[in-house]
């Protein structure tokens, strides 16, 4: 489930319209997402002028990565435009993810797990991502600190990898 969320702003004057709006989007960006008390998905919209409205769609990651993201974007806003139109949003039928939990049950874990063994039965290297050679102050301490770690790819390097993450139906992160 999710939640919506509605402000008229066309009271406000233009400048703290616009303060309120960028202010409402950090709010939302820093609020993030619990687990096992928050909705996934919240949408926010924020009435700006008669005809304009700014729209806040966040959600937790755990419902959509960048692979399915450019589809459900393309879905909503396109049901929305045919709406607008008055025609029926056109919808490609959808595999109902329990389908594939039906199918999941249903697979021979024992002939997957020899499978991976034999596939595995040579490989004596531990695959590392490029990192620091000394660990962060903060790793020591036991607190945690996001920092950015910049790695240059050749150009068809980039495209095979991107190649590979499109043909699997994945996000380059994922595949990473």
């Amino acid at each position: 489930s999710g939640e919506l969320y509605y402000e008229d702003l066309r009271g406000l004057k233009k400048e703290e319209r616009k303060a309120r709006v960028e202010a409402f989007t950090l709010a939302d960006k820093a609020k993030g997402f619990r687990l096992a008390e928050d909705a996934l998905l919240r949408i926010s919209i924020l009435q700006t002028g008669d005809e304009t409205y700014h729209f806040i769609w966040s959600f937790h990651h755990i419902l959509m990565d960048g692979w399915c993201l450019s589809f459900m974007t393309q879905e909503v806003f396109g049901s929305y435009l045919a709406l607008r139109a008055g025609h029926e949003p056109a919808l490609e039928p959808v595999t109902p993810f329990s389908r594939f939990i039906e199918w999941l049950e249903r697979q021979d874990r024992e002939a997957a797990l020899q499978y991976w063994r034999g596939y595995l039965a040579d490989y004596e290297q531990q695959i590392t991502l490029p990192q620091q050679k000394a660990q962060p102050k903060s790793m020591h301490t036991g607190e945690y600190v996001a920092e950015d770690l910049d790695c240059e790819f050749q150009p068809e390097l980039v495209a095979q990898i991107e190649r590979v993450a499109k043909q699997n139906q994945v996000t380059i992160n994922t595949l990473i």
